[in-house]
């Protein structure tokens, strides 16, 4: 138990591998190495529970790995570029683990007030050289929206902790905020950079 309280997880990319780690008193080991994007992998996310991580790749897919089984369990296809970045809404591991729950635990979650928590939380965006962000279903791996907007590639996409609003970035030197369940635009911060943006976040607490 004290063995498991000190490993730390990690995991980096090289050629088209995701290579996983673990951390123990300082001693890094190679734990596991998934196999499966057929070009170079330009980001990974870990899902807040740590079941699952998500991956995208100049093979212009997102793949969905099962951090347990090591197997993908999930390919989001359709940007028609590379794909540059991508993240998963809160609890996208417990949807995923759930899909096969029963109707009775839905309706359950629902009278709960669980249903909005639930819509958001099943969401992974991803942002490509298309120009395009595109809102994925976690579960049915479709694509539930496709967000046009930005002029250039798409550089960096991720969620608000809520999993309420999606934030990008792009070459088009602009930093746009988007509502993540219907995709339309709410800001864009279009006057503050003079060379591409690279990379966006937000604070810990989703105000800024």
């Amino acid at each position: 138990a004290e063995e498991a309280r000190q490993k730390e997880m990690g995991f980096t990319c090289l050629n088209g591998r995701i290579k996983q780690f673990f951390r123990w008193r300082n001693s890094p080991a190679l734990y596991h190495t998934f196999d499966g994007h057929r070009g170079a992998v330009f980001s990974i996310k870990v899902s807040r529970d740590q079941t699952y991580i998500l991956s995208c790749s100049e093979d212009q897919l997102v793949k969905l790995w099962d951090v347990e089984t090591f197997k993908c369990v999930r390919t989001f296809e359709g940007h028609g570029k590379a794909v540059r970045d991508c993240d998963l809404a809160p609890n996208v591991g417990k949807r995923v683990k759930e899909q096969a729950g029963s109707a009775a635990r839905r309706l359950l979650a629902a009278a709960a007030g669980e249903e909005e928590e639930e819509k958001a939380n099943g969401l992974i965006v991803s942002c490509s050289a298309d120009k395009t962000i595109r809102i994925w279903d976690s579960v049915a791996a479709t694509c539930k929206k496709t967000i046009r907007g930005h002029t250039d590639v798409v550089y960096a996409c991720c969620f608000s902790p809520s999993g309420s609003h999606i934030a990008s970035c792009s070459a088009d030197r602009t930093l746009r905020l988007w509502d993540a369940e219907e995709g339309y635009l709410i800001y864009s911060f279009d006057q503050h950079h003079k060379s591409p943006i690279l990379h966006c976040s937000f604070s810990p607490s989703g105000k800024y």
